[in-house]
C-alpha cells in the first residue's frame, strides 16, 4: 500500500498512542509553555547561520552533511551537488539530501504537534504557522528527492547509490514491494553500507511497528558509522519509555549539540526528565520513611490488652 505525502506522512509519525515515540510523549507531558513557543518560533525564523567550516568542498563533505543530519547544512550541500551535477554520484546524493531534508521537516512538525496539547492559546497560535510551513516545505523537498531518485535509477540502473536513494523513496511512499526490491539490490551491491541497517531500522518502525528490532538496526548503523546522526535521532524517537529516550537524548546532544531535534525538543525532554527524577526521589524518600516507621513499630510497639505499652519479648 502506498502512503501519500504531506499530512499522511505526518499522520504516520503520529499513528496510535501505543506507537507514539516516547520522546514525543515527553513533550506532551511537559506541556509547551509560552516561553517554549517563543523559543521555537525564534529558532525557525532566525536560525543560526550555517557553519562555514562545514561548507562542502567535495562530495565527501556533502555526504558528511547528509550524515550529520542538520537541516542548516542541507542548503549548501544541495547547492554543491547541483554545481557538480554532471559528476558521478551527484544525482543520487542530491536525491538523498532532498529526501532527508523533507523528512526532517516532517519530524519537526510532528514534534510540534505533540508539544501543542496543554499549551496556552498564544503558544498554539505561534506554533501553528511554523508547523504548517514545515509540512509544506517538507512536501516540496520530498517530491524533489523522489524525482531525483527516479532520474538516478533511469540514468544508472547498476549504481548502488541509486538503490540507496530509491529505498528511501519507496519507504516514504509506503511502496514496500519496491522497497524490498531496492534493499535486495543494495545488499548485493553495497552490503557494508551504514545506510543499510538505518533503512532496516526505519522499516521495523514504519512497516512492522517493532521498536526492539528497530533499536538493534540503529545500533548497528551507529557501530558502522558513529557520525550517522540520523540513526541516533531515530533511536531516540523510537524509544518506548521516557527514561530511555532521555538517555539517548544525552548521547544525541553530545554527538550533535546543534541538531534541530536537540534544539527544538531538548528543553522539554530535560524538563520532563527533572520532573521524573524529582517524583522518583520523593517516592523513594516516602518508602524509606515508611519502612523505618514500620520497623520501629514492629520493634517497640506491642500493646497489652489493658492498653499498657511494653517491649517485645527479648528486648527487656
Amino acid at each position: 500500500m502506498h502512503t501519500p505525502l504531506g499530512t499522511s506522512f505526518l499522520a504516520l509519525l503520529l499513528s496510535g498512542c501505543a506507537l507514539t515515540p516516547a520522546a514525543m510523549r515527553a513533550a506532551d507531558a511537559a506541556s509547551l509553555s509560552d516561553r517554549d513557543a517563543d523559543r521555537v518560533v525564534a529558532a525557525y525564523h532566525n536560525p543560526a547561520p550555517p557553519d562555514l567550516g562545514r561548507a562542502p568542498h567535495s562530495f565527501d563533505d556533502a555526504t558528511a552533511a547528509l550524515h550529520g543530519d542538520r537541516i542548516a547544512d542541507f542548503p549548501a550541500a544541495v547547492r554543491y551537488t547541483d554545481e557538480h551535477r554532471d559528476e558521478t554520484g551527484a544525482l543520487a546524493l542530491a536525491a538523498r539530501l532532498q529526501l532527508a531534508w523533507g523528512e526532517d521537516q516532517h519530524i519537526l512538525a510532528a514534534i510540534l504537534t505533540h508539544e501543542i496539547p496543554g499549551a496556552s492559546d498564544r503558544a498554539r497560535a505561534e506554533i501553528a504557522d511554523v508547523r504548517d510551513t514545515l509540512v509544506r516545505q517538507g512536501d516540496q523537498h520530498l517530491a524533489e528527492g523522489m524525482r531525483l531518485a527516479r532520474a538516478q535509477l533511469a540514468a544508472a540502473p547498476a549504481d548502488w547509490r541509486g538503490y540507496r536513494a530509491a529505498a528511501d523513496y519507496y519507504r516514504i511512499a509506503g511502496d514496500w514491494r519496491r522497497f524490498d526490491e531496492a534493499m535486495v539490490r543494495l545488499d548485493v551491491l553495497k552490503p557494508a553500507s551504514s545506510g543499510y541497517p538505518l533503512l532496516g531500522g526505519l522499516e521495523q518502525l514504519e512497516r512492522y511497528h517493532d521498536r526492539r528490532r528497530a533499536q538493534q538496526f540503529f545500533d548497528l548503523a551507529l557501530a558502522r558509522d558513529p557520525q550517522l546522526t540520523r540513526a541516533a535521532v531515530e533511536r531516540l524517537l523510537a524509544r518506548g519509555s521516557i527514561r530511555s529516550a532521555y538517555d539517548d537524548y544525552v548521547k544525541l546532544k553530545a554527538l550533535s549539540p546543534d541538531h534541530q531535534v536537540v534544539v527544538w525538543l531538548g528543553p522539554l525532554l530535560e524538563r520532563q526528565h527533572l520532573d521524573w527524577v524529582d517524583s522518583h526521589a520523593a517516592r523513594r524518600t516516602f518508602l524509606e520513611d515508611r519502612a523505618q516507621a514500620l520497623s520501629l513499630r514492629d520493634r517497640w510497639l506491642e500493646v497489652d490488652l489493658d492498653g499498657r505499652q511494653r517491649p517485645i519479648a527479648g528486648e527487656e
